[in-house]
């Protein structure tokens, strides 16, 4: 995996925020919630290693075009400074629960 810049000079709050708002700018009242997970949820999260786990709850399922912003969005800011893992989930999915459990979409760096 490649890491643009320099990592550990970057306040990864201030990057999950941007995202945050860049999310919520495209998806409008379709958030129910973002979510962080894994290592930086954890505390050992590494500014020169780890990547930015993101579960977003949605209330319907996303459509294509919305899809294809989203990609367009963690194409431009994956790794740079921090890669992206990020899942989006409609609240169906969560309410008939089933593993491994289904999702609208899902952006990680690996599939670049």
């Amino acid at each position: 995996m490649v890491y643009r810049g320099e990592a550990s000079r970057f306040n990864s709050k201030a990057f999950i925020f941007m995202l945050q708002k860049r999310i919520l700018e495209i998806l409008k009242d379709e958030v129910i919630g973002i979510y962080a997970h894994g290592s930086f949820a954890m505390g050992g999260f590494n500014p020169n290693g780890s990547d930015i786990d993101l579960l977003v709850v949605t209330t319907n399922s996303l459509t294509v075009n919305i899809k294809r912003e989203l990609a367009k969005l963690f194409l431009l800011y994956s790794a740079s400074p921090f890669p992206i893992e990020i899942s989006f989930l409609h609240r169906e999915q969560l309410n008939m629960w089933k593993h491994p459990c289904p999702f609208d979409f899902h952006y990680s760096e690996f599939w670049r």
